[in-house]
């Protein structure tokens, strides 16, 4: 059953859309592209964002992110890469790991950081992790705990796919996702040093392998 507040949320955005040809939100994963076709206006953006939860905020970390892209003639949006040296890469991967390991309450663990001036091939995408996989567990997990802040759970499940869609950026998403956790998270804010290094173009993950032992961040760029 929809709450309330998503109800007036689905309602408004759709209506902000303004495309007669798409039928009425139900949910929130059917307005997953909204985001993309209302970017490039900042008036509806407001509007939009208006009656959420700590609204301001999430909307000035999402045009932030909007303000990377230098046109908006691709669906996702894509950043116009800062030019980064590698010390400044690695320190936004070490700095990336520590909070996320905060957040945690986990140890940051010592791997190795790797720079690799190229795309990434397919193979190599297929064959990775996220830079903190509980981190994106930990984000997973907070609307739907039992914690007093349930408007806040509410935006959280509303904005997630479509702040997904926006940019196909786990980085992104969760960045613009902070002002609505737990105090001790926004605190720690562990996505920006994430957003840095997707603002500079660049792709940290681990790649699978055999055991811990092993393991290393791999950043392309």
């Amino acid at each position: 059953m929809t709450q309330s507040s998503t109800r007036k949320w689905l309602n408004l955005w759709h209506c902000l859309l303004d495309d007669p040809a798409i039928p009425p939100f139900k949910k929130p994963d059917e307005m997953a592209g909204v985001l993309a076709d209302l970017r490039c206006d900042r008036e509806r953006l407001a509007k939009a964002f208006q009656p959420l939860p700590c609204g301001e905020e999430i909307l000035t970390r999402l045009q932030f992110c909007i303000g990377a892209e230098p046109d908006h003639e691709t669906f996702y949006l894509v950043p116009s890469p800062l030019e980064s040296t590698d010390d400044e890469l690695r320190s936004l991967v070490l700095d990336s790991i520590h909070r996320a390991s905060q957040c945690c309450g986990t140890e940051p663990p010592s791997y190795p950081i790797h720079i690799y001036r190229r795309t990434m091939t397919a193979e190599e995408w297929q064959r990775t992790s996220p830079l903190s996989e509980d981190l994106g567990d930990l984000y997973c997990g907070i609307p739907h705990e039992s914690n007093g802040r349930e408007i806040e759970n509410e935006a959280m499940l509303f904005l997630s796919e479509t702040l997904y869609t926006l940019a196909a950026s786990f980085e992104v998403q969760g960045y613009c996702l902070t002002p609505l956790c737990p105090a001790e998270i926004r605190r720690i804010d562990p996505y920006e040093p994430q957003v840095q290094l997707w603002r500079r173009g660049a792709h940290a993950v681990i790649p699978w392998k055999k055991g811990d032992d092993d393991c290393s961040v791999e950043v392309y760029v």
